[in-house]
């Protein structure tokens, strides 16, 4: 009776401990704001022991919902990487509950397209967004999704910037699968791009035509022009 007795005070506590870290967020701001957001950066490709230098581009769109509008169907929500009851959840709360990424990796400088990608929704679960305005020394950071052997991490560092990660690998006509890696600026539309992160650039410079390099990597695929 005591064991069952401390084990159900035990319970209490530990829900009474994760609603007031819910619902204690205060008055709440514009964590991210929704709407059409821009992607811009550069990586590199590698197959073997030749690496590219790659520009991506695209954009993708960002939905959020107070709780109280988020579908009764949906039962939990998630706090960081950890699921919660949505009825322990204030109503008034934000969660990010869409983003929809639409991608294009092509040679930096050459205008040549290899590969795009489409996610229609990289949030299974809606994730509750956090009271303050993120920075750059406090930035927030989505869970890391995985599609198609590419890891997805999106990292806020303003309410209106930040980055996209992604990290893996894209399977190309001929080529066979490759290996990709870039950091990718991301900012809401109609805001001024922020600054580049350069660190996942190749730092390849052969000083060769990069057409010319391309045939050499893709052995002769049949390329996309813009």
């Amino acid at each position: 009776m005591i064991k069952k007795f401390l084990t159900a005070l035990i319970f209490i506590i530990l829900s009474c401990s994760v609603v007031n870290a819910v619902v204690g967020h205060g008055s709440y701001v514009d964590t991210i704001i929704p709407g059409k957001w821009n992607i811009y950066g550069q990586g590199f490709c590698e197959k073997e022991f030749v690496r590219l230098e790659l520009g991506l581009q695209g954009d993708m769109n960002l939905q959020t919902q107070r709780v109280e509008e988020i579908s009764d169907d949906v039962k939990t929500l998630l706090l960081g990487s950890e699921e919660i009851s949505r009825f322990l959840v204030d109503e008034k709360l934000k969660a990010l509950t869409s983003y929809d990424i639409n991608l294009k990796l092509d040679i930096t400088g050459a205008g040549i397209k290899i590969w795009n990608e489409n996610i229609p929704n990289g949030i299974r679960i809606p994730v509750l967004l956090p009271n303050f305005e993120p920075t750059a020394n406090n930035p927030y950071v989505l869970p890391t999704i995985t599609r198609n052997k590419l890891s997805y991490t999106l990292r806020f560092d303003s309410n209106s910037s930040g980055v996209l990660r992604i990290a893996g690998y894209v399977d190309v006509d001929v080529v066979g699968e490759c290996e990709v890696k870039a950091d990718c600026t991301i900012w809401r539309d109609g805001t001024p791009m922020p600054l580049q992160d350069s660190s996942t650039k190749s730092g390849c410079n052969l000083g060769i035509n990069l057409v010319a390099l391309a045939l050499i990597f893709f052995g002769g695929i049949k390329f996309v022009w813009n």
